[in-house]
């Protein structure tokens, strides 16, 4: 995996750790990468009504962050087919996830990579 590619995902993700496999079912090396994407809770409505309208949505470090800078949007709040989706963002928690990603360009898995 070429240098610029490994500076990026630390720039998107932040720390990566490489693991030498193989791994049950995934043969050779791999980038394992830890994300806690869930927004800050002074962002998360936006980032949520962003999503709900196809608009974009920022990653830095792993988080999912509003898009400030090229938000056109004046208003944030949910329509009343959305209503429900308001409801359900109280009770999101912050789960960890876990993403292996493959350092080489070879045909890994069968070509799903």
């Amino acid at each position: 995996m070429n240098k610029s590619v490994v500076d990026d995902l630390k720039t998107k993700f932040g720390p990566v750790e490489f693991h030498t496999g193989p791994f049950k079912t995934f043969p050779g090396n791999w980038f394992l990468l830890e994300l806690k994407p869930m927004p800050l809770n002074s962002e998360i409505n936006d980032v949520t009504s962003d999503i709900c309208r196809n608009g974009s949505v920022k990653v830095n470090k792993g988080k999912v962050k509003h898009h400030l800078d090229n938000c056109d949007r004046e208003s944030h709040s949910f329509s009343s087919k959305l209503r429900h989706v308001e409801k359900i963002i109280s009770d999101l928690k912050d789960e960890k996830y876990y993403i292996a990603v493959h350092p080489g360009d070879e045909n890994i898995l069968n070509g799903q990579l």
